[in-house]
């Protein structure tokens, strides 16, 4: 088995909205290459000649909306290019509300419109991994110049959520914006796709899980608490709401799992 990652961090206004374009590669025919995806808080555009079967569902290109909920993929051989997009990053290029997208797959035309298949030939022919990146940052460029301006909403409140290191709450939301509930939710379904608490309880699952995987010497029940668990019983059925999987599970196997988590 070969395999291969690359990544190439979005740059100037793009980086506002994309992590990253990246790519891998895992050639050998001979055996799927199975994972278990959990909610990683992105957004990802996948460019695939070959099949991904995501949750028992075939798909090529396919977009990847932010999820909940963990998804079992298993893929023959890599896909071309990929874009990540930050969670609230996909905003400023669709028509659609972001919450139309939740834990959903779609064709690239179903999000973008038709001219997206013109970029996925392009793709197709481009020679390499920085020629590919370079004509989708010049498409997603084009797209968000032609977007009227608005006052920044999810850049500043994703960073002050992060700051808070899984402690934010609905009520410090809304004193820290100047936002009433009502609006916060508004702004929050049409950015991000979920509710400010359900975005709250996703990120400090996120945030207690990257811990996890990195720190074996502290117990479960620490780990908890500094999460702002009530026990090390509310953090486990937490996780499990989310990834369906024990956080005990999460650190003993994760060799056999998603190997990274972003937030």
């Amino acid at each position: 088995m070969t395999w291969h990652f690359r990544e190439y961090k979005a740059e100037g206004l793009l980086a506002e909205y994309i992590d990253c374009f990246w790519s891998e590669n895992y050639m050998d025919r001979s055996e799927s290459k199975q994972l278990m995806i959990f909610p990683d808080n992105t957004v990802e555009l996948i460019f695939s000649e070959n099949p991904f079967i995501r949750n028992g569902q075939r798909y090529l290109s396919h977009l990847s909306g932010l999820k909940t909920q963990s998804q079992m993929v298993a893929v023959e051989r890599s896909p071309l290019v990929a874009v990540r997009f930050k969670p609230y990053g996909l905003k400023p290029f669709i028509n659609c509300a972001s919450q139309e997208l939740l834990n959903g797959s779609f064709a690239p035309e179903e999000v973008f419109g038709p001219e997206i298949r013109a970029i996925e030939e392009q793709l197709f022919e481009a020679a390499d991994f920085e020629s590919r990146v370079q004509i989708l940052s010049q498409y997603f460029l084009f797209k968000l110049k032609k977007q009227t301006s608005e006052k920044p909403f999810a850049s500043p409140i994703a960073a002050y959520i992060s700051a808070q290191q899984g402690q934010a709450t609905v009520q410090g939301l809304m004193n820290w914006s100047g936002l009433s509930l009502k609006s916060l939710e508004r702004h929050f379904k049409k950015h991000f796709g979920l509710s400010p608490k359900q975005y709250l309880r996703l990120q400090r699952v996120l945030m207690a899980l990257v811990r996890t995987k990195a720190d074996h010497q502290s117990s479960l029940t620490a780990i908890a608490y500094d999460f702002g668990y009530f026990d090390q019983a509310h953090f486990i059925h937490e996780v499990q709401s989310f990834t369906g999987l024990n956080p005990m599970r999460f650190r003993s196997e994760l060799s056999d799992l998603q190997a990274q988590l972003f937030v």
